[in-house]
């Protein structure tokens, strides 16, 4: 069902009615009547209702789908924002540019149904602190983030987005020397590394320093986590490649991985946990 959106850019929770009952004050000394000063204040303007945010545990940030959508003139930065979303822990659904007739300014909007509005502000908090929030008529829980046109990245993580477990790692030799994949592999395992192919390298490189540590267009901070454990190995770019996987070529002149005592420990890679959220008042 299409959806609709909300003129109203900020959210605004539902508004309870709130009832004021005041006496009319008779001044007889002035022959007329005057209105008491708490309803007064009301009908002009003057004072608000009371309110206190709502706090709230948030639903997990993969309990529910979001769908990133372009409004930048950065092409692909849909595709790049959506690629990153797994590593916060976060379920991509829809990618695509932003086809909407409202405008979109700044950074961005984050847009939701009336059961998204939990899991909005979880997106707001983690990636996107300075979007609005624009609340729409979908049925379900899915949110919408839009990138608007000075839209640059999203806001750091408060942790390592990759770690070692995370990296599998294919270990080619292609060098003229006997046993030095098996070698390198067995040792980035003890790492923490996940075990590849082993082997010769199928693209037949040749590498005459340390190393290299070969990666595809979504592989970069998986490669930059190896390239840490490996000293003097050099980043190298295959537009060609696909998915996360690293290739590790061993060169001319490898030294062998360095010892787990020599290779600075990783912090251990914490659970998902639900977050705390505060709906703003009206």
């Amino acid at each position: 069902m299409a959806q609709k959106a909300d003129d109203t850019i900020n959210w605004r929770p539902g508004r309870g009615v709130i009832a004021f009952v005041t006496v009319p004050a008779l001044l007889l000394g002035a022959g007329a009547w005057a209105l008491s000063k708490p309803l007064e204040s009301v009908l002009k303007g003057d004072e608000r209702p009371a309110c206190t945010p709502e706090t709230s545990l948030a639903p997990l940030q993969n309990s529910f789908k979001l769908n990133v959508l372009n409004a930048s003139e950065s092409q692909g930065a849909a595709t790049r924002v959506a690629a990153e979303l797994p590593l916060r822990w976060f379920t991509p659904g829809r990618v695509s540019n932003y086809t909407g007739i409202k405008e979109v300014n700044g950074s961005g909007s984050i847009r939701f149904g009336p059961s998204g509005i939990d899991g909005a502000l979880v997106v707001r908090q983690l990636l996107l602190p300075d979007a609005a929030l624009v609340r729409d008529d979908r049925f379900d829980d899915s949110v919408d983030l839009i990138l608007g046109p000075t839209f640059t990245t999203l806001a750091p993580a408060d942790r390592p987005l990759v770690y070692r477990q995370d990296v599998k790692v294919n270990v080619y030799n292609t060098t003229y020397f006997t046993g030095l994949a098996t070698k390198a592999d067995e040792d980035l395992t003890r790492l923490g590394f996940v075990t590849g192919k082993v082997g010769l390298d199928p693209k037949k490189g040749w590498v005459t320093g340390v190393a290299a540590v070969r990666y595809g267009p979504h592989g970069k901070l998986y490669a930059d986590l190896l390239a840490k454990t490996i000293p003097d190995a050099e980043l190298v770019l295959d537009p060609t490649a696909t998915g996360t996987d690293v290739d590790l070529l061993i060169g001319m002149k490898w030294q062998g991985v360095p010892d787990a005592s020599m290779t600075e420990p990783e912090a251990k890679k914490p659970a998902l946990t639900r977050l705390t959220v505060t709906r703003p008042c009206p």
